[in-house]
């Protein structure tokens, strides 16, 4: 299924405010008969697990930080043909389209875009202006628009991995590995719930994580990730026209990996 077709199916499903805390179902085990750890167990082991399980039924969320690169650099050693998506709340940093431009070459592989904005009503996109998109409802940036979005992206998988570590805020305290994500029906994999700063996400297979260009996001400041999201500069909307492949070049961080020779033609989205 095409990201259009998943955004039309959307838009017939009520949106539900998003709600601050995770609801996890802890009583729910992972299927399968996992013989690793999959409460602390390593990355690229809790990452084939899930591949084994729920491929291709199975879909990477990426924000374009350190911990969506270092995960999409592990996954694809893995499974060559694992799909990732990204939501495009209209606010997005030139650099953001520079890092996703950077990683679509590095690793030949094609990440999805659910829009925000199509699930907005023309009353607030008419009041967009070039800094901000959602001048008209600034909350709504990061609000039940984007959760739309990743409705629209989660319609047709089993299983989604995001980034979420444990220290990042006391509401992902509790945060599995593997856990049942009662709020999107789905199995949701956090590979890296573990990993911990300041020292920094601990190098595995070869895959470093260094700072990105990005302005007040998590994993540079130490912010929560919602307090990232903020009006783009006036350039970000000329970026998000011309896409991913059309910015400036800027330092961005990337995995500190070579490119993924063996991938193989990407399968059809089921």
């Amino acid at each position: 299924m095409t990201p259009e077709t998943a955004e039309a199916q959307a838009l017939d499903t009520p949106v539900e405010p998003e709600a601050t805390t995770p609801l996890f179902s802890p009583e729910l085990q992972p299927p399968g008969n996992a013989d690793i750890d999959l409460t602390d167990g390593p990355a690229e082991d809790v990452l084939r697990y899930a591949v084994e399980q729920f491929h291709p039924r199975l879909y990477v969320a990426s924000s374009f930080q350190k911990e969506a690169s270092v995960i999409l650099d592990m996954l694809l050693k893995i499974e060559p043909n694992a799909r990732f998506f990204t939501i495009d709340t209209g606010n997005l940093f030139p650099e953001t389209f520079e890092v996703w431009r950077k990683i679509e070459q590095r690793y030949d592989v094609k990440i999805d875009v659910y829009n925000a904005t199509d699930f907005a009503p023309a009353s607030i996109l008419a009041q967009s202006t070039p800094q901000n998109t959602w001048a008209g409802e600034p909350d709504e940036c990061c609000g039940k628009y984007k959760v739309a979005a990743l409705q629209a992206a989660l319609l047709n998988v089993d299983a989604w991995v995001t980034g979420l570590r444990r220290e990042q805020a006391h509401t992902r305290a509790e945060t599995r590995k593997v856990q049942w994500d009662a709020k999107n029906d789905r199995w949701k994999v956090c590979p890296l719930a573990d990993w911990t700063e300041p020292t920094g996400p601990k190098k595995t297979s070869g895959a470093t994580c260094t700072r990105t260009t990005f302005p007040t996001t998590s994993c540079t400041t130490g912010a929560t990730p919602r307090s990232a999201a903020r009006p783009a500069p006036k350039q970000a909307r000329a970026a998000r026209a011309a896409g991913p492949a059309a910015t400036r070049p800027s330092a961005a961080c990337t995995a500190e990996t070579s490119p993924n020779p063996s991938r193989k033609k990407r399968k059809a989205t089921p």
